[in-house]
């Protein structure tokens, strides 16, 4: 059986630093759960497939991503950015790529 980091490391089909993912998974609050089985429940789980979304946001951020015969096309990019952001919107969170845009309210008393 896979341990949760594992299942992250291989979910994006692109390698991502084993630091990165550390670091992801601290941010999104489950680092302690790298070593444990992954279950169905951690699966589909908010913090889990919002790691899922930064590792394809680190992926189509860095400057250039080839390990060995790996590296990320255009396409590939693309079809990254439109699978992070169906997670991030599902969520609330902000997308890759959308710039906020800023809100404007009335405090007049009219």
């Amino acid at each position: 059986m896979q341990t949760v980091f594992e299942a992250l490391a291989s979910s994006v089909g692109y390698p991502v630093p084993k630091g990165t993912i550390e670091a992801i998974a601290m941010k999104r609050g489950i680092y302690n759960s790298l070593q444990e089985e992954i279950n169905p429940q951690v699966m589909s789980g908010k913090a889990y497939a919002l790691c899922e979304a930064d590792m394809m946001k680190y992926l189509v951020t860095v400057a250039n991503v080839s390990e060995g015969d790996v590296s990320i096309s255009m396409s590939d990019k693309d079809i990254l950015i439109n699978t992070a952001n169906s997670v991030y919107s599902a969520y609330g969170e902000p997308l890759i790529g959308v710039p906020r845009r800023p809100t404007v309210e009335n405090l007049s008393d009219e």
